[in-house]
C-alpha cells in the first residue's frame, strides 16, 4: 500500500538514557514538531527526578503530550495510551504541526506503531488474587508457561518478569477466545530513528544519570510522595528505583547499596528495552547517539519529511 496520502509523522526510540530526549528537543525545534510521549511513568506528576522527565525549560519551549497529566494514583494502561496519543496526533497534524513520538515503553510504542487495538475488559480481582498466590508460592516460570499455551503472542510481547503485565495478559487471554490484541491499519507514514551507543559507554551513561537523579533530589521526591499517602504498590511506584529509596528511607539500606542496586537494575532494563527495539528491525532507522549521529538522524528527517 502507497504511504503517499499518509501524514508522515518521527518517531525516536531506543534504550533508557541514550540521549532520545536531548535529541528529541533538538528535532522539534528545528521542524516545528510537538512531542507525544511514549513512556508509562513520565505521565505521572510529582514524579519529575525518577523518570526523567524532560526538564521544565524543554517542556515550555516544546510541547509535550502524555507528560504530567495523571496523579500517581490514577490508572494508566496500554488502551489509554493509545486513545490518547492516536488523538494527540490527530491535534498535532491539525495544527500542521509533526509529531515525534518519543520513549522507550517497547509495547505502547509498537502497540500505537502497529495500530494494536487493545479489548476493554475490567480487570478480574479474584482471578488476580488467584495468580498472586501461585505467583508467590508457586514462581513466576509456571505462570509463564501458562501464558504461552493460551496466547502465544503475548507470551513473546509483554514483560514477563513484570508480574502486573503477567498477570494481566492472562486476564486478557482468558476473558476472550480472540488472538489478542487485534489490530487495525495506523495511519501514518512513520520514520522510526533509533538511536544507539556502544555497551560500555551506555552504561556509564546510564550509572551516571542515576547519581545525578539522587544528587537532583531523587530521595526527597519518593519521601513526598510517600508523605501524600501514595502506596507502593501503586503501579507508578513500580517504576524503577521508587521501593529501593522507600527501603532507603526506612534505613532498610544504606545510601551506597541503593545506589548501586537501582544502577544494576536500570542497566538490566535497558537490556530489556533492546528486546522489543531490534538492531534487525527493518522499520528502524539506527544511528549512533552522538553529535554527528544526531546530526545524520536530522538530516535524515528533513529529508523524509519533504
Amino acid at each position: 500500500m502507497s504511504h503517499k496520502r499518509h501524514p508522515k509523522i518521527l518517531a525516536i526510540v531506543g534504550p533508557t538514557a541514550v540521549g532520545k530526549t536531548e535529541f528529541s528537543i533538538r528535532l522539534a525545534s528545528k521542524i516545528d514538531g510537538e512531542i507525544v510521549s511514549v513512556d508509562s511513568r513520565q505521565i505521572y506528576k510529582h514524579m519529575d527526578i525518577g523518570t526523567s522527565k524532560p526538564s521544565r525549560s524543554s517542556l515550555k519551549s516544546i510541547k509535550h503530550h502524555l507528560v504530567d497529566s495523571l496523579y500517581p494514583d490514577q490508572e494508566y494502561n496500554l488502551a489509554i495510551f493509545l486513545e490518547q496519543a492516536n488523538f494527540a496526533i490527530s491535534d498535532i497534524l491539525s495544527r500542521n504541526k509533526v509529531p515525534i513520538i518519543v520513549g522507550g515503553t517497547g509495547q505502547y510504542f509498537w502497540g500505537l506503531i502497529e495500530g494494536w487495538v487493545v479489548p476493554e475488559i475490567k480487570p478480574n480481582i479474584k482471578l488476580r488474587e488467584n495468580l498472586n498466590k501461585i505467583y508467590q508460592y508457586v514462581g513466576k516460570e509456571t505462570l509463564k508457561r501458562h501464558l504461552s499455551a493460551i496466547d502465544k503472542e503475548a507470551y513473546e510481547r509483554i514483560d514477563l518478569n513484570n508480574p502486573r503485565r503477567l498477570f494481566r495478559a492472562i486476564e486478557l487471554a482468558i476473558s476472550t477466545d480472540k488472538n489478542i490484541p487485534s489490530k487495525k491499519t495506523f495511519p501514518y507514514n512513520t520514520y522510526i530513528i533509533g538511536l544507539d551507543l556502544e555497551p560500555v559507554l551506555l552504561k556509564s551513561k546510564i550509572d551516571s544519570r542515576v547519581q545525578k537523579m539522587f544528587d537532583d533530589g531523587w530521595v526527597k521526591e519518593v519521601n513526598y510522595l510517600l508523605d501524600k499517602g501514595y502506596s507502593l504498590n501503586l503501579p507508578a511506584l513500580s517504576s524503577l528505583g521508587y521501593k529501593e529509596i522507600a527501603s532507603y528511607i526506612k534505613n532498610e539500606t544504606n545510601l551506597t547499596d541503593c545506589i548501586t542496586t537501582i544502577q544494576k537494575r536500570t542497566n538490566r532494563f535497558s537490556k530489556q528495552q533492546m528486546n522489543w527495539f531490534s538492531k534487525s528491525d527493518s522499520r528502524i532507522n539506527w544511528f549512533k547517539s552522538d553529535h554527528i549521529g544526531h546530526s545524520q538522524a536530522l538530516n535524515k528527517s528533513i529529508s523524509f519529511l519533504k
